[in-house]
């Protein structure tokens, strides 16, 4: 009885363990994006580096402003990639604020 008890116990414990499968919602162009939404007026001006020439194309299009980002029209998001390397690594100022009306 103690070993079937036993066994139980573990498969029990074994099954808890189990990761559970992530569900990513997927969201509309509509509802991660609002024009409306504003985060901060930067006081100093931030310099755009120009890429080195080794940079890839598909890494060279993400520098430069990106706003409008919306989560669930609560918290309004913008990033300024203020520079690409060429390995992938970039320099960015991340913008936050709660989205009011």
């Amino acid at each position: 009885m103690r070993r079937l008890l036993g066994v139980g116990v573990c498969v029990l414990v074994a099954a808890c363990m189990q990761p559970e499968a992530k569900v990513v919602p997927e969201s509309t162009p509509d509802q991660v994006v609002n024009s409306d939404c504003y985060t901060v007026d930067l006081f100093t001006k931030v310099k755009v580096e120009k890429p080195a020439k080794d940079v890839p194309p598909e890494h060279r299009q993400f520098l430069g402003e990106w706003g409008g980002g919306a989560w669930n029209d609560v918290w309004c998001h913008d990033l300024l990639v203020t520079k690409v390397e060429s390995g992938g690594r970039v320099e960015l100022v991340e913008m936050h604020a709660p989205y009011e009306d």
